[in-house]
């Protein structure tokens, strides 16, 4: 596992850093407005999507996720999010071989699901996995094979200059005029 960050990552998402990377990109989404615990992770989120050499990826659990969201406009809003704006791995798996190293990291975390994206990203040749679940992060640490951080952690290790130009621009140029987003 490489703990050196670098923009040219391969970076999956588990599936509440893809919701909170869909809440930034709202319109009305504003930082300022946002007193929540995850305001600096949506803020690094969206600079990570404008930065990074690659869109962030994620893989086949996340979709099967985010598919089960029961609230139309939210799976609506995640589905525009992951077709449009996100890669997704689609090459085959080795079911056998994913079962068991979901049974493997289950021994250090119990949420299946969590395991299964990690085992995932780890087949697909990932880097990197972004997620706030901080049991996920404390549980997986050391047995992951890949490196695991929370969105703004990951963007200050990768100590972007300021002012560096990103490869893209905003998906929906926010309503707020301050532009937030540009480092």
């Amino acid at each position: 596992m490489n703990l050196m960050a670098s923009l040219s990552d391969t970076v999956v998402l588990d599936s509440n850093a893809m919701t909170y990377l869909d809440q930034a990109t709202h319109r009305v989404y504003s930082p300022y407005t946002d007193s929540s615990d995850l305001c600096e992770d949506r803020v690094a989120l969206f600079r990570l999507y404008l930065h990074l050499e690659q869109i962030p990826w994620i893989v086949p659990a996340i979709e099967m996720e985010y598919e089960r969201i029961r609230e139309e406009s939210r799976l609506r809003s995640h589905t525009l999010l992951a077709y449009a704006f996100l890669h997704e791995f689609t090459g085959p798996l080795d079911g056998e071989a994913i079962g068991s190293r979901v049974e493997e990291l289950q021994t250090r975390h119990n949420r299946e699901q969590d395991c299964r994206v990690v085992a995932e990203a780890e087949a697909y040749g990932a880097e990197v996995v972004l997620t706030c679940d901080r049991g996920m992060l404390r549980n997986l640490e050391g047995a992951a094979r890949v490196a695991l951080y929370r969105p703004k952690t990951y963007w200050e290790k990768l100590a972007v200059l300021r002012g560096r130009r990103p490869p893209r621009e905003p998906i929906v140029e926010p309503t707020d005029t301050t532009q937030w987003w540009i480092w």
